[in-house]
């Protein structure tokens, strides 16, 4: 039988951002320490960073949209000088951030798809297209990305 072994994680009041509704590693052959990126039924995009010792901290929060539920987090890292991920939430909206090797973040962009829920978003950089799963209508979307 495996045993588990707890990471050290920051200390939160897990009331303060809301349940954990998804998690992604950022993961980045070039990074030589561990990011985690996850988000909450709160609306809140929150980012740990592990240091020297192991330990996780937290680097970055912020609120997204209107508060709700953040239901799908996507990524992609073309190159060893950041990452690229969308971020869909139950308001509707869909937000494509940067996450560089220095480990600053910026939005590139915000959007919506006519109605719908993002459920899942997801890239496929061959053709250069975000797609976009509904919530609820169960259709997919998609939008050419040149602007990543």
């Amino acid at each position: 039988m495996h045993q588990f072994q707890e990471l050290g994680t920051p200390t939160q009041t897990p009331q303060a951002y809301g349940a954990t509704s998804c998690v992604r590693w950022l993961t980045n052959p070039y990074e030589q320490y561990e990011t985690l990126c996850f988000g909450t039924a709160l609306g809140y995009l929150v980012f740990w960073r592990q240091d020297t010792r192991g330990k996780f901290s937290e680097f970055f929060i912020k609120r997204l949209g209107d508060g709700k539920e953040i239901l799908d987090i996507t990524l992609d890292t073309p190159n060893k000088e950041y990452t690229r991920f969308a971020v869909g939430t139950l308001c509707g909206s869909i937000q494509i951030w940067k996450y560089d090797c220095n480990g600053l973040l910026n939005v590139l962009r915000s959007l919506s798809v006519g109605k719908t829920i993002p459920r899942k978003v997801a890239f496929d950089y061959h053709e250069n297209i975000l797609r976009v799963f509904g919530f609820y209508d169960g259709c997919m979307y998609v939008e050419t990305f040149s602007w990543i």
